[in-house]
């Protein structure tokens, strides 16, 4: 029963990218589990409607620095929903995430001149966002990329960076 039990495990976690062996070297591994829904976004007054998206210079991956500031409310609200509409990561299943390139993004949400958040967007690999002290969500279908993209006008090698 047991041999029967471990067999569907492997089986099923074959189809969600669960892998019970250890990768290879050019695959980084990251110990995280989504949750089953995406947690409401916070309820403030009112919501952010400035966002400053910092990058630090990168030369390893063709990156300039790059500072944005965006202050088109709903642009600004989209994006910080976004966040809130992904799954986030615990700690339990093990995913394998491709060791990409690492750009990162510096996102500082305010409200008028008042931070009201902070957060870290990391697009490649397993592409996360985390703000503030919340667990790190995951964006598998890129749809905070996309948008975030847009509202900086910055797509492909230009947002993720290259190495070649």
């Amino acid at each position: 029963m047991g041999k029967l039990l471990l067999a569907i495990w492997i089986f099923l976690g074959s189809l969600v990218g669960v892998n019970p062996h250890p990768t290879t070297p050019h695959i980084a591994q990251a110990v995280v589990s989504p949750t089953a829904t995406p947690s409401p976004a916070p309820v403030y007054s009112e919501m952010p409607n400035k966002l400053v998206a910092t990058r630090p210079e990168d030369k390893t991956d063709h990156l300039s620095a790059l500072t944005v500031t965006i202050t088109g409310e709903p642009k600004v609200r989209k994006l910080f929903q976004d966040i809130y509409l992904l799954p986030t990561f615990v700690p339990g299943g093990v995913y394998n995430c491709p060791a990409e390139y690492f750009s990162k993004y510096l996102l500082d949400f305010y409200l008028n001149n008042t931070l009201i958040s902070h957060g870290v967007y990391t697009p490649t690999g397993c592409p996360t966002v985390k703000l503030d002290n919340l667990n790190a969500r995951v964006d598998w279908h890129s749809t905070f990329a996309s948008d975030f993209q847009q509202a900086l006008g910055l797509s492909g090698k230009d947002f993720y960076g290259h190495q070649h």
